[in-house]
């Protein structure tokens, strides 16, 4: 069993029972681990095989944070018993998700600064304000994963949605004020080596 995908899916699954005592509507289907794991395996291999350089055996924190926001979307463990009020969508199948990957991109890069000598580490993802309207762009981001997973023209693409993490952990390293020098060719750790497959 894969360290990674195992404490993953803890974390999910702690996520929707945090959720649940909100809305005890919100569910966790533990069976669908399987499918998780399965299809992180084989997106994980594909992408390190078929797009990496030759001789790379470790993905990078924002290319296995994508793969397990995908996968743990595709998996459907995350589902609302019944149909929620009104004009409402259940979107809690792709926020928890994101919520996930970015919690694991997050723990990944702060080792990477203590490791590195960083007088300071990143407490949280730091999102750019939205110019056009006040919608939190995390929110943004798990609507775009479910227009894309609802669209049957469109595929989730995880080096598309790696990018985007790359990004965003860019921006908040400035907006911090953390030197992206502690990070730079650094982002491979020990740590989290351990817990990717290879």
């Amino acid at each position: 069993m894969t360290p990674i995908v195992k404490e993953t899916w803890d974390l999910l699954h702690a996520a929707v029972s945090k959720v649940k005592e909100a809305d005890e509507k919100v569910s966790f289907d533990s069976a669908k681990y399987e499918a998780y794991r399965t299809r992180f395996e084989q997106m994980y291999t594909l992408i390190r095989d078929s797009y990496m350089k030759p001789g790379v055996r470790l993905l990078d924190r924002h290319k296995t944070a994508a793969i397990v926001v995908i996968c743990q979307i595709e998996a459907r463990a995350v589902f609302y018993e019944g149909e929620p009020e009104g004009n409402a969508r259940f979107m809690g199948n792709y926020i928890l998700p994101l919520n996930v990957g970015l919690s694991y991109m997050l723990t990944c890069l702060n080792q990477v600064l203590k490791e590195a000598g960083s007088p300071k580490t990143l407490e949280r993802y730091i999102f750019p304000k939205a110019m056009a309207c006040p919608t939190d762009l995390l929110d943004v981001m798990a609507r775009n994963l479910f227009y894309i997973d609802g669209n049957s023209e469109w595929s989730f693409n995880p080096l598309d949605l790696a990018e985007r993490f790359f990004w965003l952990e860019s921006y908040s390293l400035k907006s911090a004020g953390i030197d992206e020098k502690y990070v730079r060719g650094r982002d491979k750790l020990l740590s989290c080596k351990e817990k990717q497959p290879g």
